[in-house]
């Protein structure tokens, strides 16, 4: 099937129109009427943490936190029977009856239990799993367990179908997120639904400390219109933990190989009966990232001139990073669900070890970033109909690099000198002499309102705008520069809308969401150097549908298309590094996009657990915004015309008695040039160049409970992500040369990763300690062409959850 073709397309998205109005009756998949929350509680008043509470009759249930504390949404009027349950304590049921209410609390008291109960195997619908069921085109990563480990958040991301994560070092160093292909400013990423960026974590999602989210959700090729988002292939957010009733914090500290040093914090304090809560996280990175590495450099002994293998650590690779935020707000009065304002810093610092393939080496190149901001939300429910969901913030980023060394450095972390010992001077500059100042101010804002008409329609209207202004400053020779072309003052404003309807069938087997966007970018640019403005103008329309149908417990079926906007981002226009390059004529990105889902898993009654899902996507795009670099430097381009098409495989399998996890995936994708015109013309048929293709991700982790004490916990766990090889450019390029057995290619890759965790209960403290081996067989493994990844490393962690 031709994505290009107008027909299929047509054809593809009148047919889920269609499914979906064959049931007259629908509504939205998910109708809240009211919540239960409560605290589980042992006879002396100590909490117990991760008490299970359940209404069964409704097959609904929810994990309670660390402090017992639990909170149950979207349940029905009427008399309930409510059962808690934890490991080593008597259940306990109450009866309570739900007439007009929006909220209820309901404690629970457990008797100790002298012997140990019989296993029992309790399915609920968590949030996760209401959105793996809902008709959305997402994945979704709980990251309760992956906190206890040594894991930074790209590796978390690369268990996910259809992601891969790419990093040019150890911690710190730049990444690239690819999903279905797609990849950069193509996904957005977003925490709690406000873009990363704005929210302080300006130096790539794989560095956002893991310990700071509850939840990864990946939105795959369609995206809905409450994330306000124009991206290309999808987006991903990360949800922090919200405690709701309880006083609730987690501490972490990881220590390991190269220099690493990871701490993470977060807490929430609420004053019961006045609905006032208190907030903050705030985490801490360093790593001087000084791993072995295969290069080639003169030896004294050697003739001059002549390189030889020699293995070497890095020298210039210092990492350090911190950042914190504070939430004061109040919930669950009767005008507001909740009101916050949270104010955050962040700022890094990073040496630049090397060129783009890791050829040379530099001694003196440095950057970083500092940024804070601030951002108000308000959340209410009007009479159970319009739910009102406003955010708006302004963020400030102050971006500086430099290089002005006249020093020439070996890969020993010498300068270079002349036959006589003498060190060697040159112009100033390692790669380009700067020294300059980058500042992004950005206002934004983000509403999302929702009407229930009735019981089963639906209606939605998202509306963001973001406001980005840049300029600069070149601190380097100024006085001898009559004007800075870094003055000249660059500014994007964005406006993206979107429109909805979902209805279900009465039966709750058929769900359906329809829904229309519109995005508006204004670009200005004020010349210091020509004394002159320029500015351009684009609008844009898009439209898609995303249906499901729940054949019977086991088999979920579903299907999605959009056709998407994304414009250029400020930082794909106006280079940011030293090492990038300006394109004042990038064009949006346009595309087709199609996904097509089948989910099995078996019956919940059944003692082994285990699923499988197949994924089939397509993608047909136009004026793809493409990150081209030679050996020195980069920049963005457009490729005329791709297409994309693939396939996702994941399944799970967990054994009877819990103990024994395995998950599993692989990816395939065919992702090619078909531009028949401009300068790519020449590469049609040829793949994107410098993007995997193949991978395929796998871990196990087996559990032994009640070792020492009760309720403790020893589990070994595995995980592994092999990656084939692909080329650095087009694969056509040389083909008919003497060359073409010499073109780069990024080799395949596999890296395995092992490690143990030990869990107890010291009182209401859950204390989790872990010893992890990364890269167990110490391979040199490739991301990028020529850059070498860190081999094996050591890492233990501790983290305690109160």
């Amino acid at each position: 099937m031709r994505l290009t073709n107008n027909q299929t397309i047509v054809s593809v998205f009148i047919m889920m129109i269609g499914c979906s109005y064959s049931y007259p009756s629908f509504a939205q998949e998910d109708i809240p009427l009211f919540s239960l929350s409560g605290e589980v509680t042992d006879q002396q008043g100590a909490s117990v943490p991760f008490a299970y509470v359940s209404i069964d009759s409704l097959k609904v249930g929810i994990t309670a936190d660390e402090s017992g504390k639990y909170q149950l949404k979207n349940i029905p009027s009427g008399r309930h029977k409510i059962t808690a349950r934890s490991a080593g304590f008597k259940s306990q049921r109450e009866v309570v009856t739900i007439k007009n209410q929006s909220k209820r609390n309901v404690d629970f008291s457990l008797e100790e239990e002298a012997q140990a109960l019989e296993e029992v195997t309790i399915i609920g619908e968590s949030k996760s799993e209401s959105l793996r069921v809902s008709a959305k085109a997402v994945s979704v990563l709980e990251t309760r367990e992956v906190k206890l480990q040594a894991a930074d958040l790209g590796d978390v991301l690369t268990q996910v179908a259809g992601v891969n994560v790419r990093k040019s070092g150890g911690l710190g160093s730049s990444n690239r997120l690819s999903l279905n292909g797609l990849t950069d400013d193509q996904i957005r990423f977003m925490v709690d639904g406000i873009p990363l960026d704005l929210m302080g974590y300006s130096n790539g999602i794989a560095n956002v400390p893991v310990n700071l989210t509850e939840r990864v959700e990946v939105y795959k090729g369609v995206v809905p219109i409450a994330l306000g988002a124009d991206a290309l292939g999808g987006a991903v957010n990360l949800t922090t933990p919200k405690e709701l009733s309880s006083n609730a914090g987690s501490v972490s500290y990881q220590i390991g190989s190269f220099g690493t040093h990871r701490i993470a914090a977060n807490g929430e304090l609420n004053f019961k009966g006045s609905g006032l809560f208190m907030s903050g996280s705030g985490y801490y990175d360093y790593t001087k990232n000084d791993y072995k590495i295969a290069v080639e450099e003169q030896l004294p002994e050697n003739p001059r001139g002549r390189l030889s293998p020699v293995t070497v650590r890095r020298f210039h690779d210092t990492y350090g990073a911190y950042g914190m935020r504070a939430t004061l707000g109040i919930r669950n009065k009767s005008w507001t669900e909740e009101l916050s304002f949270e104010v955050f810093t962040n700022q890094y610092d990073q040496d630049i070890q090397n060129n783009l393939v890791m050829a040379i080496p530099y001694g003196e190149i440095v950057e970083g970033a500092t940024n804070y901001g601030a951002l108000l939300r308000y959340q209410h429910k009007v009479l159970q109909k319009l739910e009102i969901d406003l955010a708006a913030g302004y963020y400030d980023n102050e971006f500086y690099a430099v290089d002005t060394s006249r020093f020439i450095y070996n890969w020993f972390g010498e300068r270079v000198t002349d036959e006589n010992g003498d060190v060697l001077f040159r112009q100033p500059g390692e790669v380009e002499a700067t020294d300059r100042l980058l500042w992004d101010k950005v206002s934004y804002a983000r509403t999302n309102l929702s009407y229930q008409i009735n019981d089963r329609h639906s209606i939605g209207y998202a509306l963001a705008p973001t406001h980005s202004r840049r300029t600069g400053d070149e601190r380097w020779l100024e006085e001898q520069i009559p004007i800075d072309p870094l003055n000249d003052k660059n500014t994007i404003f964005n406006l993206t809308q979107g429109l909805d309807y979902s209805w279900k069938s009465q039966n709750g087997k058929w769900g359906n969401t329809f829904f229309l966007k519109d995005y508006r970018q204004t670009l200005k640019i004020e010349e210091a150097l020509q004394d002159q403005e320029e500015s351009r103008k684009v609008s844009y329309q898009g439209l898609g549908n995303y249906a499901r149908l729940k054949l019977n417990d086991r088999w979920l079926l579903k299907l999605s298309y959009e056709r998407s906007i994304r414009l250029p981002r400020i930082t794909e226009v106006f280079a940011t590094s030293v090492l990038d390059q300006n394109n004042l004529d990038l064009l949006p990105e346009r595309s087709h996009n199609v996904n097509m889902e089948a989910n099995y898993r078996n019956k919940v009654e059944s003692a082994t657990d285990w699923g499988i899902n197949l994924t089939v996507f397509g993608r047909s795009i136009d004026n793809l915004i493409v990150f081209f670099a030679n050996d020195i430097t980069g920049g963005y381009q457009n490729v005329d015309q791709v297409q994309s098409k693939g396939m996702e495989l994941s399944a799970f399998w967990e054994s009877p008695n819990n103990q024994l996890r395995l998950d599993g995936n692989t990816t395939w994708l065919d992702f090619r040039n078909t531009s028949n015109q401009g300068r790519y013309a020449g590469f049609e048929g040829d793949r994107i160049p410098n993007r995997p293709y193949y991978f395929v991700n796998g871990s196990s982790k087996y559990s032994f409970t009640d070792i020492r004490k009760p309720n403790d916990k020893l589990s070994f766990f595995y995980n592994m992500q092999y990656v084939h090889e692909f080329f650095r450019g087009w694969e056509s390029a040389g083909s008919n040369s003497i060359l073409a057995g010499s073109k780069d290619i990024i080799p395949s890759q596999l890296i395995q990763n092992v490690g143990l965790t030990y869990e107890s209960l010291l009182k209401s403290v859950k204390l989790s300690y872990t010893f992890q081996i990364q890269n167990l067989m110490n391979d040199r493994n490739f991301d990028f062409f020529g850059v070498q990844k860190p081999g094996r490393a050591f890492y233990f962690k501790l983290t305690t959850q109160f």
